[in-house]
């Protein structure tokens, strides 16, 4: 400690890196042109948010950084600057120009970090050997050594190691790869699979053929047969990590009121010090207090020493500054055990909040995987003609309802994969249908809406069809050749499981659930009955959806809005919080706050009573904090003295300081023992298999 306060006094003292002045930003240049880098450093040192403002003033005083974020608990540093003005070799000196020790961390999942404790190290020639001796280690990439830490950081590729018993390998075995490619046949897999997705459910998945199945997969019995298609870095569990890491990194807005307090509190404490030293000791001068007051051992300007001494020692501002990223850690980790990733304390924060839900319906309330059941053909037409100039027509569609489509055209063809007729001046319109030439035949597959607009008129049969499917929460599609309506097709798309039972459960939370949906309202009208949802927007495109987002904030409330596509993306980022399905676009995923790993909407109630028991974590953690400030400063400066003469000795008064810091953490870890409601346990989830075929 007196090696790395010294260190600290040297860096003060000495001369302070000269910046060229330059702007913020390139001129005639927008921030948004510029190329952003991130850079994430390993800080050694911190022990409070005053050292973590020390750090984040340090750093966005230099030129070209856009943000700064560090975290004290994990001494992570996270930066993003704009590398045409400043590189990671500035950034690390400026960290350490604050007098903290910094080292680069590298991104790579490959790439690990370990510390190492040293002892015995007397000067800078004994951090320099060990750092030549740890580059000279085959897998190390890169080595930095504390002399006043007395710790060295060491990045180290775990596979670098073994790199030439690879390559001997290679000679043994090349010929075996050769052979089996030639000789190696794998029949086709027909056997049915039970699987359980540890790392993100209780239950299994239900998947098939061409599936995405997510790393951590646990094949119960039977054979299975994957392809990587992401590793290392890329990797979903990879992936995970980071998302968690970094919304532990972020700040809560919440947190601003600590560092408020923070930045006047060391200051205040000071003047308050000296003013309880200065008043006890003209007190004593003067005579304002009799001598037996004085314990024996001591004058009193001793006693006046003590009690501003103890006033300085009680005084802690890092109970406060520990009061939220505590939380909001523990907050985080809890809800990704719970396939419940929250991306930082402002989402955390805003969800506690929450008095309004919008839902999607497709893949939201319902499993999202639609299905043909039904054909009315209205021209004279055989189904495998039909279905293939509207599978060629949606083949290029990303929708749910465009896939179904595909899937069941399939049926009429022979081959497993068929190829289907090349489709023309192909246009998808969001929330309506596609329309597109094939074989010269202008194909409009969609809405009643989509048809009006192309002048189209609608059968007195073709609208009885498409009421009748309504009336069986169905979706009807309508499909027009050369503008004549051809055939009138019935999506059903089932609710599900616990869907109804979690809207019961937001209600008596005092949320408003509705449903927001690009669907008819016929069959949107229905499942909302079917789930309780009263309040219903049907046919909405995704600006629509948005605006119902902003209309409702508008209104007093606090939105959440749960969806999984693309068409779901706007009313996502303009929410107070988006909730993605997992399942979801990876569009939607990127847009949210929250993403529910499991696609059960079971975790949206998760989310928000977990935010809910994290937020009142952080209330009363700061009343602990604030409490212990407001009663303890005034005991140790001698209030009760008088009266009952009871003064705090400086050792007492540290011991208080540091309990108060462990009580604020502890408070927090108390988290890790969240369970979700009990309500959501009588909710019966369906058990899923995966079928191979």
């Amino acid at each position: 400690m007196a090696k790395l306060l010294a260190l600290g006094c040297w860096r003060n003292l000495s001369p302070r890196p000269h910046y060229p002045s330059m702007p913020k930003y390139p001129k005639a240049t927008s921030v948004e042109e510029l190329s952003e880098a991130t850079a994430l450093f390993s800080v050694v040192g911190m022990s409070c948010a005053a050292c973590a403002g020390s750090v984040e003033k340090g750093v966005k005083r230099l030129p070209g950084i856009r943000e700064a974020m560090v975290d004290v608990l994990n001494n992570r540093a996270h930066v993003i600057f704009y590398p045409s003005f400043v590189n990671e070799e500035m950034i690390r000196e400026a960290i350490e120009n604050a007098g903290f020790e910094a080292a680069l961390l590298s991104h790579d999942d490959s790439v690990q970090v370990c510390r190492i404790q040293i002892k015995g190290m007397t000067c800078t020639t004994c951090s320099s050997s060990l750092e030549s001796a740890l580059h000279a280690t085959q897998g190390v990439l890169q080595a930095h050594v504390g002399l006043a830490t007395e710790e060295a950081q060491v990045q180290r590729h775990e596979t670098r190691r073994y790199y030439k018993s690879f390559l001997w390998s290679l000679l043994f075995t090349i010929p075996v790869f050769l052979t089996s490619m030639v000789f190696m046949y794998v029949p086709p897999v027909k056997n049915l699979l039970e699987a359980k997705i540890v790392n993100m459910l209780t239950v299994g998945e239900v998947a098939r053929k061409g599936d995405v199945v997510i790393g951590g997969t646990v094949n119960e019995n039977g054979v299975l047969h994957v392809k990587a298609t992401r590793v290392g870095s890329e990797s979903a569990l990879s992936q995970i990590v980071r998302l968690v890491e970094s919304a532990q990194m972020a700040k809560a807005p919440v947190q601003k009121f600590a560092d408020r307090i923070s930045k006047y509190f060391v200051p205040l404490v000071i003047v308050i010090s000296l003013t309880t030293w200065l008043a006890w000791f003209l007190a004593g001068r003067f005579h304002a207090y009799p001598k037996s007051w004085i314990p024996s051992s001591m004058d009193s300007f001793e006693l006046a020493l003590q009690f501003g001494i103890s006033v300085m020692v009680i005084a802690c501002p890092c109970a406060l500054g520990l009061a939220t990223p505590t939380a909001v850690m523990v907050g985080t980790g809890v809800g990704a055990s719970q396939g419940v990733l929250i991306k930082g304390g402002q989402a955390l924060e805003s969800a506690h909040k929450v008095n309004c839900i919008v839902f999607d319906k497709t893949g939201t309330l319902t499993v999202g995987k639609p299905m043909i059941v039904r054909t009315n053909l209205l021209t004279k037409m055989v189904l495998q003609e039909f279905y293939e100039l509207v599978a060629a027509a949606e083949v290029n569609s990303e929708h749910p309802l465009a896939k179904a489509i595909v899937e069941y055209a399939k049926r009429f063809r022979d081959e497993e994969n068929p190829s289907w007729p090349e489709a023309r001046d192909f246009v998808s319109i969001t929330g309506h249908g596609v329309k597109a030439t094939v074989h010269n035949k202008e194909i409009i597959v969609g809405n009643k809406s989509l048809l009006a607009d192309h002048n189209i008129e609608i059968p007195v049969d073709a609208k009885d069809m498409l009421a009748e499917a309504e009336k069986m929460a169905q979706t009807g599609i309508l499909v027009s050749i050369n503008g004549k309506v051809a055939g009138v097709l019935a999506v059903s798309d089932p609710l599900k499981p616990g869907a109804q039972e979690v809207i019961s459960i937001l209600k008596s939370m005092k949320i408003k659930c509705i449903m927001v949906t690009g669907d008819n309202f016929g069959t949107a009208s229905s499942i909302a009955r079917q789930v309780g949802i009263e309040s219903v927007i049907a046919e909405a495109k995704p600006d629509q959806k948005a605006e119902k987002v902003k209309e409702l904030q508008a209104s007093g409330y606090t939105v959440a809005m749960v969806g999984d596509g693309i068409n779901d993306s706007p009313a996502l980022v303009a929410a107070d919080v988006g909730m993605a399905i997992g399942a979801g676009t990876d569009i939607a995923i990127e847009a949210a706050d929250v993403v529910l790993m499991k696609s059960n909407l079971e975790d949206v109630i998760t989310a928000i009573d977990l935010s809910r028991k994290t937020f009142s974590r952080i209330r009363l953690n700061y009343f602990w904090a604030l409490g212990y400030n407001i009663l303890g400063i005034p005991i140790a400066a001698g209030a009760l003295f008088p009266s009952t003469r009871f003064r705090l000795p400086p050792w007492i008064a540290g011991a208080a300081m540091a309990a108060s810091s462990v009580s604020v953490v502890c408070c927090s870890l108390l988290l890790k023992y969240y369970r979700r409601p009990r309500k959501l346990d009588n909710l019966e989830i369906r058990s899923i298999r995966i079928e191979s075929d």
